[in-house]
């Protein structure tokens, strides 16, 4: 009986360590109020900060170290997200620190980069609305494990 009290106790006790210690939930984020017709999924108590740069909006979804997420907003040209993507890619591969491209998809993408031997991944995803752009990526300060821009990626694309 001893040891039936003392395995409860023990099973009770990670149960509620493991709650304490999880991710943040996550909720449905709608950005309207920011002026973006879109929504995001993000952690509950996400910090939003947005800036009116006159061609375009910028907007970013921060929570904690783990969870950065820039948005920029614009009049587009393009008849498609994917096509924005590929120009977005073009720029990205052409530049300083890129390394390789580690997912693709039609409208995004996960990339590797290397700034004097260190290692970040950052991100770049597209959503037409309205005839405007919505690009997301990392916020522009942190830097990013794998795990977390595919955390990040993934919010955006739902």
């Amino acid at each position: 009986m001893k040891l039936l009290n003392t395995l409860f106790i023990l099973i009770l006790s990670m149960v509620i360590l493991s709650s304490c210690g999880g991710e943040q939930a996550s909720s449905t984020i709608d950005l309207m109020k920011y002026g973006m017709p879109i929504k995001i999924h993000a952690p509950q108590d996400a910090e939003i900060t947005s800036d009116d740069l006159g061609i375009m909006q910028d907007v970013t979804v921060k929570y904690g170290d783990d969870f950065n997420i820039q948005i920029f907003s614009g009049s587009t040209i393009e008849n498609s997200a994917a096509d924005v993507a590929a120009k977005l890619k073009n720029e990205v591969i052409n530049g300083t620190y890129f390394s390789e491209i580690v997912r693709e998809e039609a409208d995004g993408f996960v990339f590797k980069k290397d700034i004097d031997g260190s290692i970040d991944y950052d991100f770049r995803y597209v959503k037409l609305s309205g005839g405007s752009d919505f690009v997301f990526q990392t916020g522009l300060y942190g830097k990013y494990t794998l795990e977390q821009v595919e955390t990040m990626f993934a919010s955006v694309k739902k």
